[in-house]
């Protein structure tokens, strides 16, 4: 059990750093006034259509990931040749590609992923109110892992041994529906305050919060002590335990459909808060809000924990080769496995099926923007922050929003986060009752000859389809939606 736990955490793990992107949420929409959901980075928001309707015929999508040190020119790069071409290598080419590698790591490297997938999206105006009612299936991971967990593979642990802390070891991956009820209002025309109420339907979870992880090696000797909690959700799940032993050696799944995958394993509240302000004869409009503030409780029902205990030491194999086969000093050629077994062995655990709670991952944005050229034009300053419960992620994005006609608008961005940039770009675009839009914070600039984004450490998109009816005219719309017209 502990094996497989270890193998699909791993495998989570690449595949995070593989999407390598780092905010959710794309900014560069969050100053496109035709995109009709951009709503969701700011409650306070009301789109230009007296209605809209988001189907998942064209679904809006958002998908994003993340590490807050590394990017993949870290791991691979290209080398010159003696024929003055260029060779794509791993960072393990040489030793200095190493100590580049390792000297790029924080002391914590934290990464997650994050998709959000709509499932259908109402809003209506009502004289100076706006309306959303918004579905939508959502998924988030978030890993973080210590320096020390390269230290070892990568410069040993020296010929006196050394001690390597791992304590900061951790794992979180959740995915729940979302029904959000959005309600914005003008209080005056320069004061516009919105706010959203969400319930949350969790169908997944499963985290691990290491207590203590310590590497003790020595020449004659590694000790390894381990404490950690994990919690796992699993929608129809039968955890199978071994006889007389309150310990999992199987999940079962049994006579399990789809409608049983999708039922809810907890229940969880958020909520949303957002406003603007304008100023400078409407010329500059100040903005801010506070995103998904909430928790999931996950029941009893489907859940297993196991607070883990280990202690184990390793003192070396003896291994020859015997008629080309790898054996122990034994003549065992299953050497392999039964070692990891007497590992699994040392691992002591007492499952019990409990409720807990997991946070979401919370977001603060502040923005300015200023207008000119009779509103066609203006210049955006955005901060956005994220909380994931085990890690903080910062980023800053300016733009320019063109917006020369109603039925069109382009953003050019440019994002700083981490010591690393990168240019983003948005369109948006309302032909007849159809509006489109589409955006990323981290255009591919730059690639190699493989086409791998080798420079970003950032890259994320989102695009939407939404049909939308009636724009009231200027002369008759509040004076703060008068200037989005």
């Amino acid at each position: 059990m502990i094996r497989k736990y270890i193998k699909y955490s791993t495998v989570l793990s690449v595949t995070l750093f593989l999407a390598l992107a780092v905010q959710a949420q794309v900014s560069t929409l969050y100053f496109m006034k035709n995109a009709s959901t951009r709503h969701e980075m700011n409650p306070a928001y009301q789109p230009i259509s007296n209605l809209y309707i988001d189907l998942p015929i064209i679904p809006s999508l958002m998908l994003s990931a993340g590490t807050n040190s590394l990017s993949l020119n870290d791991f691979i790069y290209p080398v010159r040749q003696p024929n003055g071409s260029y060779k794509t290598v791993w960072f393990k080419h040489s030793q200095q590609g190493i100590d580049d590698f390792y000297n790029q790591l924080k002391d914590v490297t934290r990464m997650h992923l994050e998709q959000d997938f709509g499932l259908l999206s109402v809003g209506l105006r009502y004289q100076q109110a706006y309306f959303t009612l918004g579905v939508k299936q959502r998924f988030f991971s978030a890993i973080s892992f210590p320096k020390d967990m390269f230290t070892l593979p990568l410069k040993g642990s020296g010929p006196e041994g050394a001690e390597f802390n791992l304590d900061d070891l951790a794992f979180n991956a959740s995915t729940y529906t979302e029904i959000a009820l959005g309600y914005s209002r003008e209080i005056d025309s320069r004061l516009t305050v919105g706010g959203k109420v969400k319930l949350l339907l969790g169908q997944f979870n499963s985290s691990m919060k290491t207590e203590n992880f310590r590497i003790n090696t020595s020449r004659e000797r590694w000790d390894i002590d381990f404490n950690a909690k994990v919690n796992i959700t699993l929608p129809s799940a039968q955890y199978i335990e071994k006889e007389s032993e309150q310990k999992i050696h199987k999940i079962d799944f049994p006579d399990a459909t789809f409608s049983d995958y999708l039922s809810p394993q907890g229940v969880g509240a958020a909520l949303d808060l957002g406003a603007t302000y304008k100023l400078l004869d409407n010329r500059l409009t100040l903005s801010a809000s506070v995103l998904d503030l909430g928790f999931i409780r996950w029941s009893k029902k489907g859940t297993a924990n196991l607070p883990i205990e280990a202690g184990f030491y390793y003192d070396g194999l003896k291994l020859e080769e015997r008629d080309g086969k790898i054996t122990d000093d034994k003549g065992n050629t299953n050497w392999f496995d039964d070692y990891f077994d007497s590992l699994g062995d040392s691992v002591q655990y007492t499952t019990s099926h409990n409720a807990y709670t997991t946070s979401v991952a919370s977001k603060i944005l502040i923005g300015g923007e200023y207008s000119i050229m009779d509103e066609k034009m203006t210049f955006g300053l955005l901060s956005k922050n994220m909380f994931t419960g085990q890690a903080f992620f910062a980023e800053i994005t300016a733009s320019a929003n063109y917006f020369p006609v109603d039925w069109f608008d382009a953003s050019l961005s440019y994002s700083l986060i981490n010591g690393r940039s990168a240019i983003g770009l948005g369109l948006g675009t309302q032909f007849g009752p159809f509006n489109f839009f589409i955006a990323s914070d981290y255009a591919l600039t730059r690639l190699t000859k493989e086409f791998v984004p080798s420079h970003l450490r950032a890259a994320n998109f989102q695009l939407g389809g939404i049909l939308t009816f009636g724009r009231q005219q200027k002369k008759s719309l509040p004076p703060s939606l008068q200037e989005e017209e």
